[in-house]
């Protein structure tokens, strides 16, 4: 097991994201990182919904104050809820000096951006700017992203196989 500390955040919802770091959890990345999953979403109830995220926050808290990660790897989608959940976590990390790769797994965050109001864009846009690295799945994904956030480090990850070395990258 490595001194490493990963923090993976997302949802342990049916498909989607979780197909993905179920995937990643298979990978021999997962131990040689030394990643932890953090549930911050489950299908349910809104008041189930908020009790997973208050809870995860807690535990992702206490993650980053103990044992000061390497690295959060945050999974989200282009929807408010998503994006919410991923931003608090991406602030908190960056509070505590934590590198950030968020990672979008939607073709459409364009539309997600353009729909919201005023203040959510820059919240958005702000968050973009200040993660480490934003990691579209496609190279349409990632032009859209470069037209929201021109500051932003945008990195195209179509799949796991390169995320070691993305990891080894950004916790430099």
């Amino acid at each position: 097991m490595s001194e490493r500390l990963v923090l993976c955040a997302s949802t342990a919802g049916p498909r989607g994201i979780h197909d993905y770091v179920v995937a990643m959890q298979q990978a021999p990345l997962w131990n040689k990182w030394n990643v932890r999953f953090i549930a911050t979403h489950r299908v349910g109830s809104q008041a189930m919904k908020i009790v997973v995220f208050a809870n995860a926050t807690v535990v992702f808290a206490a993650h980053l104050v103990r044992s000061r990660p390497d690295l959060a790897h945050l999974h989200t989608v282009g929807k408010t809820g998503s994006f919410s959940r991923n931003a608090i976590l991406a602030w908190m990390s960056r509070r505590r000096r934590v590198p950030v790769i968020l990672h979008v797994h939607a073709s459409t965050f364009e539309v997600f951006y353009e729909n919201s109001p005023r203040v959510v864009r820059s919240i958005i846009l702000a968050t973009l700017n200040r993660v480490d690295a934003v990691v579209p799945l496609d190279e349409k994904a990632a032009d859209a992203i470069r037209v929201i956030a021109p500051n932003a480090s945008v990195v195209v990850v179509p799949d796991m196989a390169r995320l070691d070395a993305l990891y080894s990258e950004v916790s430099r």
